[in-house]
């Protein structure tokens, strides 16, 4: 009824502008990331004549002229703007940058579908950090992001990321659609992830193992980097605080009609620093207090690492794009040398490269593309005392692993059908001179294909499905089906997602030591593969206002990894906790997302998100010390509330940002990490109207309340936080 009376209404000022109008205005609606703006409202305030932008963001209106006229424009994904007819210099070219309101819902996102769509009409449920949101919370680290900006995914550094009951095994991390291999104690290594040029993340939780294999049986992270947008570019960024802790990023960027050149270099360290200078002997006192002693050893140990990453596009004709990059990766630790315990830092290394090209097929009938990408990464020990054979100043290799992925995939468009295919071939290799005789090596061949089906305007439809080749676990078949129901300002999505992953070498293979020192993981080569089946409800509300959003699920799992506690088969191997990966028969994880995002007032934004999750092994287990328990590192209840003030003005911009963390207790199979909460501000100033030069300078605290986890060393910990922190950001951008 509300779109009949709004078509009435446009017809109706459409025809009386024909017949008493004199003047024109035509112009172009786009957001700020120069996308067109459609369907938005542009009128003269206090007059009848309006129209509406078209598919290009394109409008005409006709209206007669008087005086102190305003052009208003009203858009569901943008701020309202307004504008003095008197002051506009060209009306037959006019142009509009719209500032995008909190909700996201004109975000562009590919990871949910491989193809993109707008984030409002994407049948699975994507979440996404947008550059502007990651700027204005001062983040400079994805654990950081994933602290400060949601409920549903959790990061600790004794589990890393958690979704779903998932840990960072299960969930697939790319950065431009390729895989981030390599990982440190069980953890995929996030650390080397260059944070100076991120678009948006895109966040897919649940089953994606049908479109991206293996690996994305818990989800996928898609880290989606800025292509150049100037003709020359160079932005600096550094940020000091506490601990000796440092960030810096440099970004030289070039771009000219066919070619674009990004160089990047970032550079981290930290003097580490302890949480409590006493070390848990694993005994425990008659009153159930844990029994201690003094200890040297740190919580963080302190460390510098530098990542420098290459990235060229290359377009000969429009239809066809070229591009390639290659990343290369260093990170050492700075142990204490005094510590009795220590005699040798761990050593860091990562280099990779890709390439590709996409050709564009005529009359937007679709793309065909071609991807390669390969990455090693290894780390060694150097010692700096002797060991045994081994003396100081030398240096043991402890792990290489390599990953090899090639992947030809079509995406077509046939009336009403989006069909993607392709066919995927990756390869892992692991080295591990210190416990295999012989490398190990697995791959994995693929088919897929999906198609998307619009039916009546309303209804998307999903299907897709995996057939893989694994050279250990033979042959599987993934399937999955999405819906999406939309109608005026709602959305309604069901979705289904098979899941599999096969064990990967690490698990099977490798023995390691934490990086902290204070953990020993065991392998285990009789490991099975993982089985899922998953099932996802959500809809949303959204107005010019607010959007609400809710979402429930429940996955089953067969013989899921978890780490065990195997202290007992290591009775006199010193203090280190000893764990192992084992199958579980069976577990569930259910649970469900509340969210809102609100524009309180045109400057000021409200989002508040609660998750509640009940994840555990179900079936009974011939370890005791997990049957019927909770997943390891699942919290019951998150939270996360995030309030943003953003005022511009001619020459100079404002923007303060409040953001809150709360996760109740994490489970662990001996012993748990207490609850707690985590809140931040940052305040981000930035001086506009300087030609081809833009300074920010953003100020903050981390942590205001001072949390600090103070459990003795080698006991789990909520978080390694050094308690309140003060800090300092400049970034400067020179452009042309």
């Amino acid at each position: 009824m509300k779109k009949t009376l709004l078509v009435i209404t446009v017809f109706l000022c459409s025809s009386l502008n024909l017949l008493c109008a004199q003047n024109q205005i035509k112009g172009t609606l786009k957001n700020e990331k120069g996308y067109p703006v459609s369907h938005a409202t542009v009128a003269i305030e206090g007059t009848p004549f309006g129209t509406t932008s078209n598919e290009e963001g394109v409008f005409i209106l006709h209206y007669k002229e008087s005086e102190n006229q305003i052009l208003k424009v009203f858009a569901l994904s943008a701020m309202d703007t307004s504008i003095e007819i008197d002051k506009i210099k060209n009306k037959n070219n006019l142009k509009i940058t719209l500032l995008d309101k909190p909700f996201k819902l004109s975000e562009v996102v590919v990871t949910g579908t491989g193809t993109h769509s707008y984030l409002k009409d994407s049948p699975i449920h994507t979440q996404v950090f947008t550059q502007k949101e990651i700027i204005n919370s001062g983040s400079t680290s994805l654990e950081d992001i994933l602290r400060n900006m949601n409920s549903s995914i959790t990061y600790s550094e004794s589990h890393g990321i958690v979704a779903s009951g998932f840990s960072g095994r299960n969930i697939l991390i790319l950065v431009d659609g390729n895989k981030l291999n390599g990982d440190t104690s069980g953890q995929t290594d996030i650390e080397r992830l260059d944070m100076s040029k991120i678009k948006r993340i895109e966040v897919v939780r649940g089953s994606a193992s049908a479109l991206y294999g293996s690996e994305a049986m818990g989800g996928v992270i898609n880290i989606i980097t800025q292509n150049p947008t100037d003709d020359i570019s160079v932005t600096t960024t550094n940020k000091i605080s506490r601990k000796g802790q440092f960030f810096s990023s440099s970004v030289v960027e070039i771009k000219n009609k066919k070619f674009t050149s990004q160089t990047s270099y970032q550079r981290r360290q930290t003097d580490g620093w302890q949480l409590s200078p006493y070390e848990w002997t694993k005994k425990w006192n008659s009153d159930g207090t844990p029994q201690v002693k003094p200890t040297d050893k740190q919580a963080v140990t302190g460390y510098y690492s530098d990542n420098v990453r290459q990235k060229f596009t290359f377009t000969p004709i429009p239809k066809l794009t070229f591009n390639a990059t290659g990343t290369y990766y260093n990170k050492k630790q700075k142990r204490k040398q005094q510590v009795p315990s220590y005699k040798y830092n761990m050593h860091y290394k990562d280099y990779n490269v890709g390439a590709g090209a996409i050709y564009r097929l005529p009359k937007k009938l679709g793309s065909i593309s071609l991807n390669t990408y390969f990455d090693n990464y290894e780390y060694e020990k150097d010692y700096f005392k002797d060991d045994k054979k081994i003396l100081a100043g030398e240096s043991t290799l402890s792990k290489r692993q390599r990953y090899s992925n090639t992947d030809l995939k079509g995406a077509f468009r046939l009336g009403n059908h989006k069909l993607s295919t392709g066919i995927n071939f990756t390869n892992d290799y692991l080295k591990n001179p210190e416990k295999l005789d012989h490398s190990k090596s697995a791959y994995t061949l693929s088919l897929y294909a999906q198609d998307e089906m619009k039916f009546f305007k309303s209804l998307s439809v999903i299907a897709g499905f995996r057939a893989l080749h694994h050279k250990e676990f033979k042959n599987r078949f993934v399937p999955s089906l999405s819906t999406m129901y939309a109608w005026e300002h709602f959305n309604v999505r069901l979705s289904y997602a098979g899941g599999f992953r096969a064990p990967d070498l690490m698990e099977l293979y490798y023995n390691n030591e934490g990086m902290g020192g204070g953990t020993v993981n065991h392998s285990n080569p009789n490991l099975k593969p993982e089985k899922s089946n998953s099932f996802t409800f959500s809809t949303e509300y959204f107005n010019k206002y607010f959007t609400i959003s809710a979402s429930t699920f429940i996955t089953f799992i067969d013989d899921i990894i978890q780490r065990v506690s195997v202290d007992e088969q290591y009775p006199h191997e010193g203090d280190s906790n000893h764990y192992q990966y084992q199958n579980l028969n069976r577990a569930r994880s259910r649970g469900f997302d509340l969210g809102i995002q609100a524009l309180l007032i045109s400057d000021l934004s409200l989002g508040i998100n609660y998750s509640y999750l009940d994840a555990r092994n179900m079936n009974p287990s011939k370890n005791p010390d997990v049957r019927d328990k909770y997943l390891n590192g699942s919290s019951r209840h998150t939270g996360s509330v995030n309030m943003n003030y953003a005022k511009h003005w001619e020459k100079y911009k404002l923007n303060v940002n409040f953001n809150g963390h709360l996760q109740s207790s994490a489970f662990y199979e001996n012993m748990n990490a207490r609850a707690y909460s985590l809140w931040n501000i940052i305040t981000t100033h930035t001086i506009k109207g300087i030609k081809h030069f833009t300074p920010t300078l953003s100020v903050g605290v981390d942590n205001v309340f001072n949390f600090r986890d103070t459990k003795p060393f080698l006991m789990r910990y909520a978080t390694t936080s050094p308690g309140r922190s003060f800090f300092a950001s400049l970034t400067l951008k020179l452009n042309k």
